[in-house]
């Protein structure tokens, strides 16, 4: 009897196979997550989503002159390069309410970004008083969830959610 394939064709064909789902499978879109995160809360204050992805130049940008004041000291933190896309939701005035979904080049780097987002948890905690303004900043995988608001448990479950499916 003939075989149809030979035996390192059919290792071939056995490793495509087993690394074309792996491949294919595309992460959950940051501002998907935020979505998420968002209509997870009853009252969510006036506010604008910004986005790594928008074109230079739109208003709602996150480009490295937002990231520098968000999470930097004048220049991004050294941090904010070890991410692929974020978005975050930033209120129109001074609230203690604040959301970002960051996705890492990598599970390495989520620590990295996820120290960067407590630095800024620091921060919020002392302009609004620290106990009047709890932060929440949890790592998924690539993603990292900082959001300050009324529910965080809720808004950190609405993004695992939506990640869990990306």
């Amino acid at each position: 009897m003939k075989r149809a394939f030979s035996r390192p064709t059919a290792v071939l064909l056995l490793a495509a196979m087993l690394l074309f789902p792996v491949g294919c499978r595309r992460g959950a879109d940051v501002c998907d997550i935020l979505s998420a995160a968002l209509a997870s809360q009853t009252e969510v204050p006036t506010g604008t989503v910004y986005s790594s992805r928008a074109e230079a130049g739109v208003p709602d940008a996150l480009d490295s002159d937002l990231a520098a004041v968000l999470w930097g000291n004048g220049a991004p933190h050294p941090a904010y390069g070890l991410t692929n896309s974020a978005a975050i939701y930033l209120t129109v005035r001074e609230l203690p309410f604040e959301m970002a979904v960051l996705e890492c080049a990598s599970t390495d780097s989520a620590s990295d970004v996820a120290l960067m987002c407590c630095e800024r948890a620091d921060l919020l905690s002392r302009t609004y008083g620290g106990g009047k303004a709890a932060f929440s900043v949890m790592i998924y995988g690539r993603y990292v969830v900082a959001v300050m608001c009324a529910d965080n448990e809720a808004a950190q479950k609405a993004a695992a959610d939506v990640i869990g499916k990306g």
